[in-house]
Order: C-alpha cells, then structure tokens, then sequence
C-alpha cells in the first residue's frame, strides 16, 4: 500500500495548512527528522493527515527504524480525532495483533458511514467469526453494501461465497461471473488510480 493515501475517509479540507503538510511529507526522502518534526508541529495545530503520515514514516521502516509503538499511537491519536482512514489502519493493525474485539470496533467506525474497507474488512470478521459468531448472511450483506460501492476485494469476496455453493447451487455461475468482474474492475482500477481505496 502506498504512503500516501488517495481516500474519500481523508477529510482534506479539515487540513489546517495542506500545502505545509504535502511539503513536509515530500521531505521524508531528504530530510527525515526535519518531516518528522514538521508533521509533529502539525498534528500540534489538529492536523489528522499528519498523523496518519507519522504512522506510515514509523511503521514502514523506509526512512527510520521501525517503531511499531509509536506508528500505533498515532493511528490512535487519529482515530480519536474522528479520522476513518485512521480507525480502518488501527483496525488492521489490532485484527494481525489478535486484539479481534478491538478490530470489530474500529471496523465498525468506518462501516457506519459506509466506507469500503471497513466494510470489506468487518464482513472478513464475521464470516470467519473472528472475535465474533460466524454470521456469513451478515458478512455476505456487509461484502455486498461495499461490492456495491466498487470495492474490489468484497466483489472478490462475494464470488467466492457465490463459487463454493453458498448460494445455492445455481449461484455458481453468477460467482464466475462476479470473480470476471472483480478482475476486470481491478484491472481498470490499478491503471487510473492504483493507490485507490477501493483495492485494500
């Protein structure tokens, strides 16, 4: 997944200075400790973006040592400031840690304003009764509000649910069908916009 994420879950418009922000961003390559302490000044004055940047500076590696710790604290920190983006990357974060509670939580942050990968990603959980029940009907309505949406995994996911007989045995067909068209979208998809939300 790329550093800098393409998302309707970023409200851009909330960014106190967009332009200090990018500038400080595009700094990482050159001066990592000047970016880092420009985007800390920022997250000062409520910038969530930079927050999610920090993240993605302590998490990736590619600049600094990996810190794990505070990579989380700030994905914390932007989804206590209301950031979706931020509770979908806590949420993946806490589900690879087992925390699948906390997951189905933050999941469920982004599903109640319908934001794809949430949606995707709590359907994953209840399908696999990851913290939760095994509920496929909830997960397969959960696939299908983002499939809907032009997510691609939950269009995948759908077909596979279609493909093993879920459906019924005349679904098969209408899997095969569903799977072509997640594909064809990710295909489409990864030439226009390849750090899309709609492909994680």
């Amino acid at each position: 997944m790329s550093n800098d994420p393409n998302t309707s879950a970023i409200d851009w418009e909330r960014e106190p200075d967009l332009e200090r922000l990018r500038a400080a961003y595009r700094m990482r390559a050159v001066d990592v400790f000047q970016c880092v302490y420009e985007l800390n000044k920022l997250s000062e004055l409520g910038s969530i973006m930079s927050m999610i940047y920090l993240s993605f500076i302590y998490s990736s590696g590619e600049h600094l040592p990996t810190d794990n710790r505070q990579a989380e604290s700030w994905l914390i920190r932007a989804t206590e400031m209301g950031s979706v983006y931020g509770s979908f990357r806590l949420g993946i974060l806490r589900k690879k840690q087992g925390n699948y509670a906390d997951a189905l939580r933050l999941f469920d942050i982004g599903a109640a304003k319908d934001y794809p990968p949430s949606l995707n990603q709590l359907g994953y959980m209840f399908d696999q009764g990851l913290g939760i029940r095994p509920d496929p009907t909830r997960a397969r309505g959960l696939w299908e509000r983002a499939a809907s949406m032009g997510h691609v995994l939950a269009m995948r996911n759908m077909a596979y649910c279609l493909l093993v007989g879920r459906g019924g045995r005349r679904e098969i067909r209408k899997g095969l069908n569903r799977l072509l068209d997640a594909k064809l979208a990710y295909s489409k998809i990864r030439k226009t916009s390849p750090i899309s939300e709609l492909l994680y």
